[in-house]
């Protein structure tokens, strides 16, 4: 092909060649990943050279960096990409017939991978080219689904949907798309059109499988031996066509594997059918006992386990009974029911009263009137009570021994009329620890001692009573005040609790250590001041904890957010480029509220102190002269105290 050149330059301006090149913008670029991930290119470091995007439409420039140099600069259309080593300060454009930028000072720092955007205003070089006019026509390639890639003659030339200019001929093209056929095929273009049509339909190259396990769900699918972390039910969209493994695991389950065959566009569906790797038991037992498999508790109930095949031990164990054991074995697939009877170890009670015709009790089971033999009593202890007209003559335990019977003989003394009153009344009246009724009590007990015990609210008071025959046997219990065993110690005590009371309420100011000075103590360590300033009811530990927990807190977020802004730097995609953003936001912004957390902590605790310090102080100061009276609920008493505080 000929070709005439010629080149005319045209100037609009009379300024010095150096005037013709002059820098419109320049701007930062981080959501521009060239520099960092599609072309990047090292420096001599070895690090990762910043990209200066230098916007024009004209060409034969040069570029100089300086002592750091020009890593490498590349013409594209419309633009220069210029790589420049990370931390280059200016730079200097020259163009031969434009002239000379010399030394421009980037307005902000240059960073490793980044990619900045610079807009060149110059002079006009107006270049005309004649050629021999070559004929030419469209191509554009549609396909469904889009995305796929354009191949003409083999050579990759873009993607679906894709338009460009070719000169007239035939060419062999193909469309790729992965997980669909390929469509090869041959056009020519006559020129008899403004355009050439390809519109290709891919056919998909891959099917749909779903997996059912039967009897159970929740099984691991391996597929190809890859495992799929999915348990079934499950549905797999998108698979290659053609012949797979399938396997199947699941726990006390034999492991299944299958050979699907997946076809173009259809569901294939896959119903596995898994065989029991193991027996189930089902334990019973009568009475209600511990259960024991291989000598290890059972602690469900009902018991039903699946266990693999083999020999194993069951027993049923309970207190006072001989244990229940047998011998199994299981095979795969097989049910048993196993029923254990645990046998009671057992004694004998005979019980003869002298008069007779008591009402007989053992562990509150009435078993009839004496004189009786009681048999097969559970052996060890047991309790025995003995009543009569609703009123108990007795209440025992006696001991059961294996085989044995164990014989008691009482002699129970005649019923005597009982009175029972309380301050305030209607106090329930329990005997034994069974109740009787409430006060005042009004009945007949049998002679001899008893214990009894009265309830009143949350008041209780246990006493011994002696009911004597021929006797008026009359008794009240005052729930508030109580006869002194020891009247010294009672005294001693009265003093101790007077002496409380009157340093409590009248000397809780007791000196001016508790003043508000304290709460330069809080501006040291917070808390430090409140033991003082509270009288030690206050530790201040619980302020200090806080205060340096959230610090602690916050400090750790900080580092946080500082160690996911590095990973953000690194990043090489926009997608985590995002999440580490994001997330180092979020750890800031918990920094953020920690610290103040904290700082308002520490602020109340400084408050605080100073607020109680003043009110002791004026407190101390009141508190010298005190006239009052003050009632001792210990003693339902009313005490009239005067004090002077030197």
């Amino acid at each position: 092909m000929r070709a005439f050149l010629s080149i005319i330059l045209t100037f609009f301006s009379f300024l010095s060649l150096s005037q013709n090149i002059s820098v419109l913008s320049f701007e930062r670029k981080d959501n521009d990943l060239d520099a960092r991930v599609h072309a990047p290119v090292k420096d001599q470091n070895g690090d990762i050279a910043a990209l200066l995007k230098i916007e024009t439409t004209e060409t034969n420039f040069e570029f100089e960096g300086g002592s750091l140099g020009i890593v490498k600069a590349e013409r594209k259309t419309g633009e220069y990409w210029v790589y420049v080593p990370w931390g280059l300060t200016r730079i200097t454009i020259k163009h031969p017939q434009l002239g000379i930028l010399r030394d421009y000072v980037f307005p902000e720092k240059i960073d490793k991978a980044t990619v900045y955007i610079m807009k060149l205003s110059t002079g006009k070089v107006v270049t005309t080219i004649e050629e021999t006019e070559i004929l030419t026509q469209w191509l554009v390639v549609i396909s469904e689904p889009e995305g796929a890639s354009v191949y003409i003659e083999d050579k990759p030339v873009g993607k679906t949907p894709y338009s460009g200019k070719f000169s007239l001929g035939k060419y062999k093209y193909t469309i790729d798309l992965p997980m669909y056929h390929k469509e090869v095929g041959v056009f020519e273009l006559t020129g008899e059109e403004d355009k050439y049509r390809i519109e290709s339909e891919l056919k998909p190259n891959f099917g749909s499988l779903s997996i059912i396990t039967k009897p159970e769900d929740d099984a691991q699918v391996i597929l190809n031996g890859r495992p799929m972390n999915r348990t079934t039910p499950c549905e797999f969209n998108k698979i290659l066509s053609g012949k797979h493994s399938v396997s199947i695991k699941k726990d006390l389950y034999y492991d299944v594997t299958q050979e699907v065959v997946i076809e173009d566009g259809k569901e294939t569906k896959l119903v596995v059918d898994m065989q029991a790797a193991y027996a189930i038991l089902k334990i019973t037992s009568e009475p209600l006992a511990d259960i024991y498999v291989d000598n290890q508790k059972q602690t469900t109930y009902p018991i039903v386990l699946r266990k693999t095949s083999g020999v194993y031990t069951v027993e049923a164990r309970k207190e006072n009974y001989y244990t229940d054991s047998k011998t199994i074995q299981l095979t795969d697939g097989q049910e048993l029911d196993i029923l254990l009877s645990p046998k009671p170890k057992i004694g004998n009670l005979e019980l003869i009263t002298h008069p007779p015709d008591f009402e007989v009790f053992v562990d509150n089971e009435y078993f009839g009137t004496s004189p009786i033999t009681i048999k097969n009593l559970l052996i060890g202890n047991h309790e025995l009570k003995i009543k009569k007209n609703n009123a108990i003559y007795l209440v025992k335990n006696v001991e059961i021994e294996l085989n044995e019977t164990t014989f008691i003989e009482e002699h129970l003394s005649d019923e005597e009329k009982v009175k029972i009153n309380t301050n305030p009344s209607k106090a329930e009246v329990y005997l034994y620890g069974e109740f009787i009724g409430k006060t005042p009590y009004h009945s007949f007990l049998p002679l001899g001692e008893h214990e009894i015990e009265l309830v009143y609210s949350d008041l209780k008071l246990k006493e011994n009573i002696k009911v004597e025959a021929g006797k008026k046997n009359e008794w009240k219990f005052d729930f508030y005040i109580t006869e002194a065993k020891d009247y010294e110690d009672e005294k001693s005590k009265q003093k101790e609790i007077i002496s409380n009371v009157i340093n409590k309420d009248h000397f809780s100011a007791k000196n001016t250590k508790d003043g508000p000075y304290n709460a330069l103590l809080s501006v040291i360590i917070p808390g430090l001041g409140d033991h003082r300033v509270s009288n030690g009811s206050k530790s201040g530990v619980l302020t200090a904890l806080s205060t340096y927990g959230f610090i602690t807190l916050g400090v750790a977020c900080k580092i946080a957010s500082n160690l996911e802004y590095e990973k953000y730097h690194l990043a090489t995609s926009q997608f985590f480029m995002d999440y580490h953003y994001d997330n180092a936001n979020l750890w800031h912004q918990a920094y953020l509220v920690s610290i103040i957390s904290a700082g308002a902590i520490w602020i109340y605790d400084i408050l605080w102190v100073y607020k109680i310090g003043m009110s002791n102080k004026n407190k101390f100061n009141k508190d010298k002269y005190k006239f009052g009276l003050n009632y001792l609920t210990e003693f339902n008493i009313t005490e009239l105290s005067f004090t002077y505080t030197f």
